[in-house]
């Protein structure tokens, strides 16, 4: 007998890949809290809350998938893959994308502002990037209500007990529809962000390289520019992994797609969430360099209100001394 037809050993693989992928997504998350704590603005903390609720879909996310599988055993005989697989996919395709989308887009924004101002594409390149942040977290809060309005939508139709598969209840279903075709557009729109921060990145780059004449000059360019050119590499390859969106689209329209292409796309997005935390470490040099930053920037936050408080005293006692003479 085949490994793969022992009773149960196709569930409790996907549950441990599944679990794989919740700590994989956490960690990404608190990495992207790590890298919003570094600058202090509106758009950081809209990005700190976005991270937050990231994990805590994911949290609900988990319990609903993992108790679906087994009422679903006991309700169905065998329509259980084809249900259980497509929950567990579009939760783990969703948060991939957000908690690790949003490091990077965060990071390509200060690079997009002197690049729009020394070439002039816009006018007010400081307002236009708020107003690009402020769509982005629209755009992402959107998706992400559609995930947990989603998951539940998915819980209720394994839970019934009949042979329909999820992309039939898809296909009958009017809500459904409505919610697809919004993550649809906005996974789209965030794909498209995505293509045109890494093009222009790019040509930065390479400027920067043209204006360097001198080969210590270079070789400091290449040094500075290490980090940017690893961030290139993560973002091209998410939109590599963007092709899952793509097949799994095509699949639940009914068109014949190899279950090959649909597994290597996975693939794809499973090794992009695995990827960032990895090359985020090798840029930062270890974990613990990042928590030793955390603590400094926590003991700087410290100091900052004492020295305030000091020069606010040193105030008062200039006013008392003026008021004296």
């Amino acid at each position: 007998m085949n490994v793969t037809e022992v009773p149960g050993f196709q569930k409790g693989l996907f549950v441990f890949f599944w679990l794989i992928s919740i700590g994989l997504n956490t960690l990404c998350s608190a990495l992207l809290m790590i890298a919003v704590h570094k600058r202090k603005s509106w758009a950081n903390i809209l990005l700190l809350s976005i991270a937050l609720t990231g994990i805590a879909a994911v949290l609900l996310g988990m319990p609903l998938s993992i108790v679906s599988l087994f009422i679903n055993d006991l309700l169905i005989d065998e329509g259980a893959l084809c249900q259980y697989q497509v929950i567990v996919f579009n939760w783990y395709i969703l948060m991939s994308f957000f908690l690790v989308v949003f490091i990077s887009i965060d990071q390509y924004l200060a690079v997009l502002y002197p690049f729009m101002y020394n070439t002039k594409i816009l006018r007010h390149p400081k307002r236009s990037l708020k107003i690009i942040r402020i769509l982005l977290f629209f755009v992402t809060s959107g998706t992400l209500s559609y995930s947990i309005i989603g998951s539940f939508l998915s819980t209720i139709a394994v839970m019934t007990p009949s042979n329909i598969c999820y992309y039939d209840f898809l296909a009958v279903d009017t809500p459904s529809k409505i919610f697809f075709i919004v993550n649809t557009i906005a996974m789209g729109l965030m794909i498209l962000v995505i293509l045109t921060c890494t093009i222009l990145l790019a040509i930065k780059m390479y400027r920067m390289f043209l204006k360097a004449e001198d080969p210590k000059d270079t070789f400091q360019v290449q040094k500075a520019n290490f980090g940017h050119f690893l961030l290139v590499i993560i973002i091209v390859f998410m939109a590599a992994a963007s092709l899952f969106l793509v097949v799994h689209i095509l699949y639940v329209a009914g068109y014949s797609v190899s279950v090959y292409l649909h597994y290597l796309s996975l693939c794809l997005v499973l090794s992009n969430s695995l990827l960032f935390p990895l090359i985020f470490i090798l840029i930062r040099a270890s974990v613990r360099q990042i928590l030793k930053e955390i603590w400094k920037k926590l003991l700087y936050c410290r100091e900052d209100k004492e020295t305030t408080g000091k020069r606010q005293d040193k105030a008062v006692q200039l006013k008392q001394l003026k008021k004296s003479y």
